[in-house]
């Protein structure tokens, strides 16, 4: 009922902007190889990372070769925050206030669960969800694999995740970390 509701109102959103397709090398951003497919991580603060629970969902999950522990899912969100072995002292800086209209983002992610980064444009237009949440509605660029990837600011900061591609339409969606536990919880 959700996904329905929340296809309807990006189908009724405005077109998204073209969104310029690049290479790049965030070292904070990782793949994430689990028993039944692949995504994005982005690591959150020493050995804490974020994802998508439709990621963490594929079982026995690991990033560089260390087995990850799902800490905290939300579904409803598909929201993870993840422990592992592997990380730095610091990660990316998270924001807390959201997307704001009008305003261009960049998506990064593990497209196709290619060991390059690909880094999507997405210009800020967005529909209210059934449940209340914003997402934010891109052009149809992402690809599987991008899944858990950050969706940073201008400024560097992460304000949201890569969540879905709508097949058959012109659309893709982001969920905002401020309705997640990562805007409440002390890891950034």
């Amino acid at each position: 009922m959700l996904r329905s509701g929340i296809l309807a109102l990006a189908l009724a959103a405005p077109q998204p902007v073209y969104s310029p397709i690049s290479f790049v090398q965030y070292p904070m951003v990782h793949r994430v190889d689990c028993a039944e497919g692949r995504g994005t991580a982005f690591r959150a603060g020493a050995n804490h990372w974020i994802s998508v629970a439709h990621v963490t969902a594929m079982h026995n999950c690991r990033i560089d070769g260390a087995p990850i522990t799902v800490t905290e899912q939300d579904g409803v969100n598909d929201f993870s925050r993840l422990d592992t072995a592997t990380g730095a002292p610091n990660g990316f800086r998270i924001n807390c206030h959201g997307f704001v209209p009008g305003q261009w983002y960049w998506a990064v992610g593990h497209a196709g669960g290619a060991p390059w980064q690909t880094a999507l444009a997405v210009y800020a237009t967005y529909a209210k969800a059934p449940d209340g949440k914003r997402v934010l509605i891109g052009p149809n660029d992402f690809i599987p694999g991008m899944s858990g990837g950050p969706v940073m600011n201008e400024a560097g900061e992460v304000v949201g995740t890569v969540n879905a591609y709508v097949p058959g339409t012109p659309i893709s969606l982001s969920r905002e970390l401020k309705d997640t536990s990562a805007c409440g919880a002390d890891i950034a």
